[in-house]
Formats: structure tokens, sequence, C-alpha cells
């Protein structure tokens, strides 16, 4: 939540939007920090190349016991 207000901020200073989906249950255990500092770096390096009206989808699903996070995004 803390990664997801911080990269919705920095997505509105540059007038784009970002849209985070995460299946329902999703459990992970791991070092919070680090896996927060992990995904903030990712939408960091894509926040930095966003235009005005481009869009960012961030999307976490589990499968086969891993959590697999995606980074849509698109430069209009």
């Amino acid at each position: 939540a803390a990664v997801q207000l911080g990269a919705a901020a920095k997505a509105a200073s540059v007038g784009c939007d970002l849209n985070v989906v995460v299946e329902p249950d999703i459990f992970v255990e791991a070092d919070r920090h680090v896996l927060g500092s992990a995904v903030s770096s990712l939408l960091g390096g894509v926040l930095a190349s966003m235009r005005p009206q481009g869009y960012i989808l961030v999307s976490a699903t589990a499968r086969k016991g891993r959590v697999m996070i995606d980074v849509d995004f698109h430069l209009f």
C-alpha cells in the first residue's frame, strides 16, 4: 500500500494513470522492506520515462506457489 501511494502521487505529478490489481488472498513471505524497495525501484524506472496521458498497470498474481508482479506501461 505504501509503495502504491508513493507511485500514484508520482504518476499524478507527470499526468499519467496508475492502476494496481492484486489477486485476492495473495500471501508473500518475504522481508517487507526488501520487497517494497524492489517494487519501488521497478516502478521508479518506469515512472522516469512516463509522459502525460500514459498509463501503468501493475498486477500481482499467484501461480504454483509463486507470485508474479507484472508492470505494463504505455507511453502516448
